[in-house]
């Protein structure tokens, strides 16, 4: 059940085009993210002065959607106008207030990304799509040049992530000159390969001035600090101090790990071992029934997708929209790095079918330990239906043009793993290894609360983090390498998955409590769905008007 939302005001609608067309012009990458084309030809604009710009267009969007008269607005318009001040807020704080990048950005990341995006999907014949990788890489040098500015307090960190992105990206062009050989005439194979030469000179140039430029002075710090923390919290509007987070995280995860050992007892039977040592013999043998080789893999997770989408539908969990498709692929190498285990591209805004990307990574030295059989039913609840992807493919339809920039984690994280358990609940696999698996995935969860909190108010230090996450998740250095690297520069996300499924499961009660019988969980599903990934606390004022008037109108009136 969808509402039809309303749009009528001139003034809105004039703000709203202006707000998305400048949005898309400064951040070409954005633009193809949401399949706007008519900048894939360029990098976005980089550098000090660029911040400044940016700086200034938030100062005064902020302004003008403040200044719109609200009670003359829809309700839609309402809620749009009210997401876009909080973005605003939001940006403002990280790019103003605590001026975050001044520590640098990871340059090579954003252009592995800009051409990858063009690569991977299929909106265009694949000679259109290369002359537009071919402009983007002979853009590379002077990217490259103007970013400098950015590196002004590095953290040693960080600095180590950077220049391997950079020495990583190569393999990404590597891949891409592979790939088009006889696909594309010979002309344009020859313009990418010079294209490519010119990137790759200039990565190296790169590489050496940032190795001796910027790494002997590196000494800044990832970790905002006690009070920046607590500042990021209010401005999320998250309704948490950190003391309550770590009572949070520790609660749930103290709970998590009873049921966990009960599991993992039960899958090993009686025997003279201690609590961690049953553990982790329930972990190896689960982990030791999966596929045979990576190729393999990768059919056990088109599969795990399958069913689980047929699940969603025959249990009408949610409203499957009429044309989506979900696509697994190998992450690319440049990536890998950050990317442990699996994630997900959405699908552009516009485009139909709405064909989403599930990325899934290579483990070093072929290790499929993590790409075991109940890991992937489980992944794929979270990265494909009714996650990340019908979540995201669902909030493409709605016809706001700024809704689309709502940017809510703890809404899209918080329903994926909302959705974890919400599918084992109704009986999805739910065989004791795979609700083993789905409960070490909430220690993980759990954890991640309590490293968020802790290392971005240092109260530990990376390596002591390391160990946390390695010992409460049985993850291999390796990887949790990886995700501590992730979490050091997105403070604020790692707690938003179990903070997102609190605050939903939370307002989910209390709307059943106030409309009573009128209000299902599909009801529930298809308005989180079809809203968007909408702040929670807008979701809290908004969610209920919605219900009343979707009550009121009736089903004659209701979208489809």
């Amino acid at each position: 059940m969808r509402r039809r939302p309303v749009y009528r005001h001139e003034g809105f609608r004039q703000l709203a085009e202006h707000f998305s067309q400048e949005m898309l012009r400064r951040d070409p990458l954005t633009a193809t993210w949401l399949g706007e084309h008519q900048y894939d030809g360029l990098l976005p604009e980089v550098g000090a002065e660029a911040v400044e710009k940016e700086i200034a267009f938030y100062r005064a969007m902020r302004d003008r959607f403040n200044a719109l008269p609200e009670r003359e607005l829809s309700l839609d318009e309402r809620l749009d106008r009210a997401v876009m001040l909080h973005l605003c807020e939001q940006t403002l704080f990280l790019q103003e207030d605590l001026r975050r990048w001044r520590l640098g950005s990871d340059l090579a990341m954003t252009i592995g990304n800009s051409l990858f995006l063009l690569f991977v999907r299929d909106f265009a014949p694949l000679a259109q799509r290369m002359e537009s990788i071919i402009s983007r890489l002979k853009a590379v040098p002077m990217y490259l040049m103007a970013g400098r500015t950015l590196f002004q307090d590095v953290p040693p960190l960080w600095g180590e992530l950077f220049l391997e992105s950079a020495a990583r990206l190569p393999d990404l062009l590597d891949a891409i000159a592979t790939a088009i050989k006889g696909q594309v005439p010979a002309p344009l194979q020859q313009d990418y390969a010079n294209a490519a030469a010119g990137a790759r000179k200039a990565l190296e140039q790169f590489q050496t001035w940032f190795r001796h430029a910027i790494m002997p002075k590196a000494h800044g710090d990832w970790a905002l600090g006690s009070g920046p923390f607590q500042a990021l919290l209010q401005v999320r509007r998250l309704g948490f101090m950190p003391s309550e987070l770590r009572d949070l995280g520790d609660t749930c995860l103290r709970r998590a790990q009873d049921r966990l050992d009960q599991m993992a007892h039960r899958l090993v039977g009686s025997s003279s071992r201690t609590r961690p040592e049953t553990r982790q013999e329930a972990f190896t043998r689960i982990r030791s029934k999966r596929p045979p080789t990576f190729e393999h893999a990768l059919e056990a997770y088109r599969d795990a997708v399958a069913r689980s989408r047929a699940f969603v539908e025959m249990t009408k969990f949610a409203t499957l929209p009429e044309e989506e498709t979900l696509e697994i692929v190998e992450t690319p190498s440049y990536m890998a790095h950050l990317i442990p285990f699996a994630a997900y591209l959405s699908p552009e805004r516009t485009a139909r079918p709405q064909k989403g990307i599930y990325l899934v990574t290579r483990h070093p030295g072929a290790d499929l330990s993590r790409h075991n059989y109940a890991d992937i039913s489980n992944t794929s609840v979270h990265e494909g239906y009714p996650g990340h992807h019908l979540q995201l493919s669902m909030a493409n339809l709605h016809p706001s043009r700024l809704r689309v920039f709502a940017s809510s984690v703890e809404l899209s994280e918080g329903w994926a793993l909302y959705c974890e358990e919400a599918m084992k609940q109704r009986g999805f696999e739910a065989t004791e290894e795979n609700l083993f698996v789905q409960t070490a995935d909430e220690c993980w969860r759990a954890a991640r609360v309590l490293l968020d909190v802790n290392l971005h108010q240092k109260t530990w230090t990376f390596d002591q983090g390391l160990q946390f996450l390695i010992e409460q998740t049985q993850m291999d250095e390796t990887a949790a390498r990886a995700e501590l690297h992730r979490y050091t520069m997105t403070p604020g996300y790692p707690l938003s998955y179990l903070v997102g499924k609190h605050l939903l499961q939370t307002l989910k009660e209390d709307l059943h409590r106030e409309f009573a019988g009128d209000f299902t969980d599909r009801e529930f599903h298809d308005l989180v769905l079809g809203e968007g990934s909408l702040p929670l606390f807008l979701g809290r004022e908004f969610y209920p008007q919605m219900l009343r008037e979707i009550l009121k109108a009736g089903p004659a009136r209701q979208g489809s």
